[in-house]
């Protein structure tokens, strides 16, 4: 396929890219509509391309970017897109001049553990933006204890999913045959089929989204972790952070349960609201490609 649309709650553009040798972009929160779309985090949910090349990116957000009466988010977006089309923007020489910094947070995560030759590939990858004329601060840091921050501070999202899933559900017409999230997540009437606990948690005790106190204390806490992130390339001038999107190789197939499975995705994007870019970084000795993250 040319090109493929993906939707991120948390890592579902940015992880398939990454471990599929492409270029994937999860969009500035509110830049593009997800009517039609399911999704999970009202406040946060983001659609985005996922592409084989730069140009085909870039002409598919010319396609699908900006305000949509039927998804009221994407107001957001509303004097904020470039004045001409993204197609624009692309440049060989486009890093002449630019300024990154590497988030020192970035390589904190560490499930599954580090793999020496990603890390490898990382470094190489890195270097490629000095050598073609960007001022690269290496590194910069936030300060905190990123992977800590991030499991304390959740996605909205966890909050939202039940209501986000039935505001789809009730679009979809008197004909559609599941009704509700409840109907979905756990009366699919399918044999053998798990659902996640939390769902059925949260089905039970709907969250008041206009007075829950956790759930205001997590959306504090993104608005938080954005303002340290904006601070931080305040500081420093920068156009972007650089940092590998994971530091293994992906993940064999299997039972989500297994030990294997494991992995803590850096979610600093979508609790951030901020576009992620993946570039593909390269291929290990054994075939698998991994991406580099631009933020």
């Amino acid at each position: 396929g040319t090109i493929g649309l993906g939707s991120e709650t948390g890592f579902s553009i940015r992880t398939p890219t990454s471990d599929s040798n492409l270029y994937g972009l999860s969009t500035t929160s509110g830049l593009i509509s997800r009517d039609g779309q399911m999704w999970s985090y009202i406040t946060g949910e983001r659609g985005g391309p996922m592409t084989r090349n730069m140009y085909d990116l870039a002409a598919t957000l010319d396609a699908i970017a900006g305000f949509d009466p039927f998804d009221m988010w994407t107001a957001q977006s509303l004097g904020q897109m470039p004045m001409i089309p993204y197609v624009s923007f692309l440049d060989p020489k486009g890093l002449n001049g630019a300024r990154v910094g590497v988030l020192k947070e970035g390589w904190d995560f560490h499930s599954p553990e580090h793999d020496p030759e990603v890390v490898a590939m990382a470094k190489k990858s890195i270097a490629l933006f000095g050598e073609h004329g960007a001022k690269v601060f290496d590194p910069v840091a936030l300060g905190i204890n990123l992977p800590q921050y991030l499991e304390a501070n959740s996605s909205p999202g966890r909050y939202e999913r039940i209501h986000a899933i039935n505001h789809y559900l009730a679009r979809q017409g008197p004909s559609y045959p599941i009704k509700n999230a409840r109907q979905l997540l756990l009366d699919h009437g399918v044999a053998n089929v798990t659902h996640r606990p939390a769902d059925k948690t949260n089905l039970e005790n709907l969250v008041d989204l206009d007075r829950d106190p956790q759930y205001r204390a997590t959306l504090e806490g993104r608005i938080a972790l954005r303002a340290m992130v904006v601070a931080l390339m305040d500081r420093y001038q920068l156009d972007a952070l650089i940092y590998p999107h994971k530091l293994s190789k992906a993940l064999v197939i299997g039972p989500r349960d297994d030990p294997e499975r494991k992995y803590t995705a850096n979610q600093l994007s979508p609790n951030t609201g901020l576009p992620a870019m993946i570039v593909p970084m390269g291929f290990t000795s054994d075939g698998n490609p991994v991406g580099l993250e631009i933020l």
